[in-house]
This record gives structure tokens, sequence and C-alpha cells, in this order.
């Protein structure tokens, strides 16, 4: 449930795929080894039954291949890579959409997105070595109150407002997703 609605407000998804890369790192997997055949030896290690042959796989064994978004000030879709662009390589789109967020500070909604599409887009962001400006990423405080008052190891990064921290709410997570 929402408390407010911001002026901005983008509603958004992420799709995203088994990355073989991945694969190969995390289960120390040959390179010569096919993508299809790293992709089944990730579900196996994920637990694949008969029943369910592709188990869930964690995010960071995944790569993003898409952000569509609709946004609340211009009624617009919006969509990484664009229609008809072909492919963009993952940190590109990564990078563009994050550093939209951080030049426009919507309100980010969708379903699960706090559980799963900003988490993985952070984790591919931090892997690819994205870099984006301030105002989008912001260093909390590291003293030694601060840290010793956070619950549940809370973040000490910012990114975006997410999570939100302000004079009124605690040191812990505050999602709004």
């Amino acid at each position: 449930m929402f408390k407010r609605v911001h002026e901005r407000v983008w509603a958004f998804d992420a799709e995203w795929v088994p990355d073989s890369r991945a694969g190969r790192l995390v289960y120390d997997l040959p390179e010569s080894m096919e993508p299809a055949k790293v992709m089944e030896e990730m579900w196996r290690c994920a637990g694949a039954t008969e029943e369910e042959p592709r188990p869930y796989l964690k995010t960071v064994l995944c790569r993003i291949v898409s952000i569509a978004m609709v946004g609340r000030v211009r009624l617009q879709l919006s969509s990484l890579p664009a229609p008809g662009a072909g492919e963009m390589e993952e940190s590109d789109l990564v990078h563009r959409f994050l550093e939209g967020v951080g030049k426009s500070q919507p309100q980010l909604v969708g379903y699960n997105s706090g559980m799963a599409d900003l988490r993985i887009l952070v984790q591919r962001g931090i892997g690819a070595g994205v870099s984006v400006p301030a105002p989008l990423c912001t260093r909390w405080p590291s003293s030694a109150a601060y840290l010793a008052s956070c619950h549940n190891r809370a973040p000490t990064w910012r990114i975006c407002g997410w999570p939100e921290r302000s004079a009124a709410s605690s040191p812990t997570t505050n999602w709004m997703l």
C-alpha cells in the first residue's frame, strides 16, 4: 500500500534469463561447454527434478535482457533496448536505466520489484563495473554509532532513494515498493 504517490512514478519490469557466463564462473565449467549444457548444469545444481526441470535460478546467475517502464508525469511506454534496435549490451542497459532513475528520482513501482528487479539491477551493475554519477548513488555515514544502530545489516549504500532514509525514519530498510 502506498502512503503517498510522488509526482514522478515509474512502473517498470526487468526481464532476465540464465547467464551461461555466470554459470561457467560459479560452477567452474569449461569455456568449451555449450551454453545449453551450462544452463542444464545450472538448473541441476538449483535442484531440477522431473516435475520441475527448470527451477528458479538466483539472480546472480542471470543477466538482464530488457527493461520496460511506464512513467506517470508523461504517460509514455519506454523500453530498453528500444523496439527494433536489436540487442543491447547488459552493462549499457543497466547503466541507462539507473542513470535515468538517478536523474528523474521517480517513485519506482512494480510487481516484486524490491525483492527481484532492483536487486538484479544493482548486482549486475556492480558486476559490470557500471558507474553512475550522483545523485543516484551516495555513501551513507559509516560511523560506529550508525552501524551499531542498524538492524539486520542495513545496506550502507543509498541508491536513488532505495532504501529511502529520512530523519523521521529508522535506519532500517524502508523499501517503498
